[in-house]
Parts: structure tokens; C-alpha cells; sequence
């Protein structure tokens, strides 16, 4: 046998097999390198979702109500008006004097009036409220989805106002607060940063950020409200609205100074008219 041959051989077999290893390691240096890129990104997620959602992890004890919450209502929402400066009106009865007031009061303000019906939870004893909630979430995540508009403007169906106002009004006398502000307010108190925060949800404007964050407040914090329960688990929207509104400070409120003919503790450029609309959740 001629061994330069077999030397030949061999040599050739090596290449081979040290072509082989280089390949295979070229794929295990790049498929390690593709998990660690996946693995960082990942962790980077992760950070921050933790830190958004560590912005309202409060060490408040749990709370000691234990509120049975129902489920969230999908019904879809009547948008007649796309791409217009919208004011989505809360209401039971689409055909009621309460909600015909409503809307003609918003139309003359130069609103386009989009009704939003709440839905009755019947089985839990505190439906209509819950049901008054749940409205709220549904427009807001509405609102976020289509994203049409750069403010949400979100109102009751017991609104009036005290004095003669358009969409132009209203904006010209909006703070320069990038989430949130009261358009008519219940009880305010004073932050210590010099903003404002109270009850009652009847008229109300939210911000694209604003609207994110205040959903995010109602799902995982676990500060402590005023009536002892946590977010979730509040049945009054106000309410959270107004625990959320502490947590940042405080907001402004369109026309403070103005106070309603019925209560003197109610101020801002809308208010309810307990006079003539009752309220439907409270009795």
C-alpha cells in the first residue's frame, strides 16, 4: 500500500471533519447568540412592564372589603361622528328627558353627542353602580383603541352648566396637564402640589396618556381608597378616579370658581342638576 496515499487520506478526512466542527460551531456561536439578543429583550420587557406597574404598587394593606366584581360588558360602542371632538354621554335610557337635556346641552356647546348605554348587572345588589363603572372602562378602552381624538371628553347623563360654553371655552381655559382634568367636580380638595381632587364623575376629560394610566391604576395598584377598598375592586369610578388623581398630585378644574346654585361644595362649568335629574345609582 502506498502510505502517501493513506497519509493523503487522512489529510483529506481532517479537512473534512475540521470544516464540519467550524460549521457546526458557527451555527452554536450564532444560535447562542440569537437566544442571549431574545433573552435581553425579553428582560427588557419585562423591566419595563415591572416598572410601569411599580408606579402604583403601594404597601397599603389589602383591602379588608370584598367587593364581588361582574364581568366586563363588550357592547360596542355608537361612534357617529368619527374623527370629530366627540363627547361620549353615559345614559340607561337613550329616550329619557335626563338624556335629551344632556345631549342638547352638549350639541349647543358644539359637541357631537355619542350615546353610550350602560348595561344593568341584575344578580349583584349594586348592578347600577357597577354598571356605571364598567361603562367608563369600556369607552376609555374604546378610546385607546381607536385613538381618534387627542382628548376624551366622557359626561353623565344629569349635566347641566351654569353659564353659556362652546368646545373653544373649555379648551381656553384647560391647564397645561398632559393626563387629566375635571370639567365639573364634587367636594374638592387641595393637593399639597396645588392641583385639585375630588368626587363625582359627570364630566370629565382624559388625555390618551391619561386614559392608559388610569386604566392601569384601576388593574394593579393596590393603593388603598378613601371607602377602604382597592381599584379593582370599587364599584364607584369616581372614586378611583379621585384616588388616582392623589397619586398624581392633583389636577386642574375647568372654571373653578364657579359653584352649582344646588351645593356650594360642587364646582367647575358643569355640573348635576339634583333638581331636576335624581340620581340613579345613589338612591
Amino acid at each position: 500500500m502506498d502510505m502517501s496515499c493513506v497519509f493523503d487520506g487522512y489529510i483529506m478526512t481532517f479537512s473534512k471533519i475540521k470544516t464540519n466542527v467550524l460549521i457546526l460551531l458557527t451555527v452554536v456561536v450564532c444560535s447562542v447568540m440569537v437566544v442571549t439578543k431574545m433573552t435581553n429583550a425579553m428582560k427588557n420587557m419585562n423591566m419595563s412592564t415591572s416598572i410601569e406597574n411599580d408606579k402604583y404598587v403601594k404597601f397599603n394593606p389589602p383591602s379588608a372589603v370584598n367587593t364581588t366584581r361582574p364581568s366586563q360588558h363588550n357592547k360596542s360602542i355608537q361612534d357617529t361622528h368619527p374623527g370629530k371632538k366627540n363627547a361620549y354621554l353615559l345614559t340607561a335610557n337613550a329616550n329619557s328627558e335626563r338624556t335629551r337635556h344632556s345631549m342638547n346641552t352638549l350639541t349647543i356647546a358644539g359637541f357631537s353627542v355619542v350615546l353610550s348605554m350602560c348595561e344593568v348587572v341584575p344578580d349583584i345588589k349594586s348592578g347600577m353602580v357597577w354598571s356605571n363603572k364598567n361603562t367608563f372602562i369600556r369607552i376609555i378602552k374604546h378610546y385607546i383603541q381607536s385613538n381618534s381624538t387627542a382628548w376624551l371628553y366622557l359626561f353623565e347623563d344629569d349635566i347641566d352648566v351654569l353659564t353659556n360654553t362652546s368646545i373653544q371655552d373649555i379648551e381656553q381655559n384647560l391647564s397645561e396637564s398632559t393626563l387629566f382634568t375635571y370639567l365639573g367636580i364634587c367636594a374638592p380638595k387641595t393637593t399639597p402640589s396645588g392641583g385639585k381632587c375630588g368626587r363625582c364623575a359627570h364630566a370629565m376629560r382624559f388625555s390618551y396618556a391619561g386614559s392608559r394610566d388610569v386604566l392601569l391604576f384601576n388593574t394593579v395598584s393596590k393603593h388603598q381608597l378613601s371607602t377602604g377598598n382597592i381599584p379593582l375592586d370599587e364599584p364607584f369610578f369616581d372614586v378611583v378616579v379621585e384616588g388616582w388623581c392623589l397619586v398624581n398630585g392633583g389636577f386642574s378644574v375647568v372654571h373653578l370658581e364657579l359653584e352649582s346654585p344646588q351645593d356650594h361644595r360642587h364646582n367647575g362649568l358643569f355640573f348635576q342638576n339634583r333638581d331636576k335629574f335624581k340620581s340613579l345609582i345613589d338612591s
